[in-house]
């Protein structure tokens, strides 16, 4: 059980909803970005997000049941929280090369600056992991900080078998570079290789540099986080590919010789939006470039990424096109654009004169797809759209407005640029169609 705090507070002018916890998931984060105007604060050190009436209720009910939220301004809640266990776990091993003690845990301001004040130091590989010397005052200090802060400390023994043939190690930063430079090569978004990368790195930071690493392990790993995490089953597919995808490049073939169940992926309709509630959301941008940059989400159906992808150079205004680079295994596309959205255009780029992408961040760099995602459901709730709002939501409703208009299904998978028919035909039947409102 996993406990988050909750409080209200008032962040420049407006009361906002702060998540106080030790806990660190990249599951948590995925979800907690996906609340309401959600923000990192450097200062609190937390997550805040938007107020809204009965947030503990809401919270609960959208986070897996192994997180639990609790209104710390509330004294029953208070009572609550002491009662639950210890969610802090630090994992304690000793170095006899080097005569220093390795500790991994998640992040934890206070002890890491006594960590560096011990003149300790953070390792690469395995992450979060420190080391600092292995003597008295670093025992007592360590230990006397672990009780007070009711951490429940795991003794690793380094004395693990690595006789296994098949036995592969944490990568090493040259290992990354290498992989992810590959995956560049095969035209692998970039998108796609950071989170491949995020992959390996966290599933071979649970295994000890002396472990094996076999299809068994990948497998109790996929079935570990999709249980424990409730993950869908193409993140899970998602999961295999990626540490297959490394080993292929490192090893020259996938880990072992079993084969790994992969889980079937449920294809179900998208919820959309209406026309008339994505032109409420166009109207309540006051900002012009996410103006533009969400009209062209909205008007062309294409990802977040190819969007902020898009160079000057690749709008065609003679014939009224935008194209659309090619990634892994598929070609460029051209997307034809209307009147009003050339003419959009034309304005932005009076006032911000863009050189190196059509929309950029600081010192011309390619804009960021964070940023976007969350103006649009910052946009969507000030539209008044309170349900879950992004940017493939946007592509969803393009898609389905097209089948509306009696559009040839071929045509549509050319315009989004679908591999395969197969998923282009998630936008059919038009009476089951859900609209987010």
């Amino acid at each position: 059980m996993h406990i988050v705090k909750t409080q209200k507070i008032l962040y420049n002018h407006e009361i906002r909803i702060q998540l106080i916890t030790d806990f660190e998931d990249a599951n948590y984060v995925r979800l907690v970005r996906k609340l309401p105007d959600s923000r990192w604060s450097n200062h609190l050190n937390s997550w805040h997000f938007c107020n809204i009436q009965n947030h503990i209720f809401y919270l609960n009910r959208i986070f897996p049941a192994e997180i639990k939220f609790y209104d710390i301004s509330n004294p029953e809640a208070l009572v609550k929280v002491c009662e639950e266990p210890s969610e802090r776990k630090i994992s304690v091993s000793q170095d006899n090369s080097d005569n220093t003690i390795k500790l991994s845990f998640l992040y934890d301001r206070e002890l890491t600056s006594m960590i560096l004040n011990l003149g300790g130091k953070a390792m690469e590989e395995p992450a979060r992991t420190w080391k600092v010397e292995n003597s008295m005052g670093a025992h007592e200090q360590l230990s006397s900080y672990l009780k007070k802060a009711n951490y429940r400390i795991e003794v690793v023994s380094d004395s693990a078998d690595s006789s296994c043939p098949e036995n592969n190690s944490i990568p090493s930063r040259g290992d990354m570079e290498k992989f992810e430079s590959v995956l560049k090569s095969l035209n692998y978004k970039h998108r796609t290789i950071h989170q491949y990368a995020y992959n390996v790195k966290r599933f071979l930071a649970t295994v000890q540099e002396s472990q094996a690493v076999s299809s068994e392990k990948i497998r109790d790993y996929v079935d570990d986080m999709s249980i424990g995490k409730s993950l869908s089953g193409s993140y899970q597919n998602q999961l295999i590919n990626s540490i297959n995808a490394y080993n292929k490049i490192q090893n020259g073939k996938p880990f072992g010789h079993i084969e790994i169940p992969r889980p079937k992926r449920v294809r179900s309709r998208p919820p959309v939006l209406s026309i008339q509630e994505v032109e409420r959301i166009i109207q309540s941008i006051p900002n012009i470039k996410h103006n533009v940059l969400i009209s062209l989400i909205t008007a062309t159906g294409i990802t977040v990424g190819e969007a902020v992808s898009v160079k000057p150079e690749d709008l065609n205004y003679e014939k009224q096109l935008v194209f659309i680079k090619g990634s892994h295994e598929k070609p460029g596309r051209n997307i034809p654009l209307s009147d009003d959205l050339i003419q959009k255009i034309d304005i932005y780029r009076s006032f911000y004169h863009p050189e190196n992408f059509l929309f950029e961040g600081y010192r011309g760099t390619m804009y960021s797809e964070r940023s976007i995602q969350k103006a649009i459901k910052k946009y969507a709730a000030k539209a008044g759209i309170l349900k879950k709002i992004s940017a493939t939501t946007l592509r969803h409703s393009f898609a389905v407005q097209l089948v509306e208009r009696g559009t040839d299904i071929r045509t549509i998978q050319q315009l989004m640029g679908h591999k395969s028919i197969r998923t282009t035909e998630i936008y059919k039947p038009l009476k089951s169609v859900q609209t987010v409102s």
